[in-house]
This record gives structure tokens, C-alpha cells and sequence, in this order.
């Protein structure tokens, strides 16, 4: 099979003949989709200090992957730079937010 694409999963039966008889045999084809992040690789997001922010970081992939937050790469505090990995056994995908907190006015 050559340019797989995810629609060509299937059970496939190789047979194999010759003047001694034939033998059959089934397998089958399961496609690996890498992570692919879905939207932009890298978003500003500003906030402004007190409020909550949601970071959103959606993919496409099969296998389901897994899915790490680091900030700065370190634990999760506020203003930075927040990176979500996705990975699966077909590869892996980023995406960053740079959030800036701004002070509340008064």
C-alpha cells in the first residue's frame, strides 16, 4: 500500500496458490495518525490579574495520545510561556501560549 491515509484501515486476506494447493491468510492494517495540532502553534493570550484563563490546545491523532503542560518548563505559575505536547506512537505535536498578566486598573 503506498500514501496510506486513515480510510485504508481494513482486514486484507493474502492467498497464496501454487499446484500443491493454496493457503489463505487474513491481517489486518491499522493507521497511525501523529498528533497534528489543530488552530495556530503559538497564541498571546494577555489576562488580566485575579481573572481566570482557559488555554485550549486541540489536536487530531490516533492513537489517543497523551497530553503534558509545562510552563517555562517548570510547574504551572501564571505569566509565561505555557507549552502542551501531544503524543502517540505516530509522533508528537506542540503548541505555546505566551500569557502576560496585566494589573487590575484602580
Amino acid at each position: 500500500l503506498m500514501n496510506v491515509q486513515k480510510s485504508d484501515e481494513a482486514t486484507f486476506t493474502c492467498v497464496a496458490k501454487n499446484s500443491a494447493g493454496q493457503a489463505a491468510r487474513e491481517f489486518q492494517v491499522n493507521v497511525l495518525v501523529p498528533p497534528r495540532i489543530v488552530g495556530k502553534m503559538v497564541e498571546d493570550m494577555v489576562v488580566v490579574e485575579g481573572e481566570s484563563l482557559e488555554l485550549e490546545c486541540d489536536f487530531d491523532a490516533d492513537p489517543i495520545p497523551e497530553i503534558f503542560w509545562v510552563k517555562d518548563t517548570a510547574p504551572l505559575k501564571d505569566a509565561g510561556a505555557y507549552r502542551c505536547t501531544v503524543r502517540n506512537k505516530a509522533g508528537q505535536a506542540e503548541k505555546t501560549f505566551n500569557v502576560r498578566v496585566i494589573l487590575k486598573p484602580g
